[in-house]
């Protein structure tokens, strides 16, 4: 796999993705556990896979709360901490 590297700037020097995203990694094994859990009748159902789903679930709110936070400081695609 590879990763974005670097930002990917804003407004016109805005840039194509290089690489995956953390997101969309996180999303990805989201769905693949979500699967799991209603494959063949919920036969690989189980406590583990729904806590793992909403732990990944929690991942993905607090990324998202951070790039809307930084949207709204205009620093989002920047190396701005």
């Amino acid at each position: 796999m590879n990763w974005q590297d670097g930002p990917l700037g804003r407004g016109t020097e805005r840039q194509e993705p290089n690489g995956a995203f953390v997101e969309t990694v996180i999303s990805a094994a989201k769905q693949r556990i979500e699967f799991y859990q209603k494959a063949n009748d919920g036969k690989f159902k189980c406590p583990e896979n729904a806590m793992a789903i909403i732990k990944l679930e929690e991942a993905l709110h607090w990324l998202d709360h951070r790039t809307k936070e930084r949207e709204e400081r205009s620093v989002e695609g920047t190396h701005t901490v």
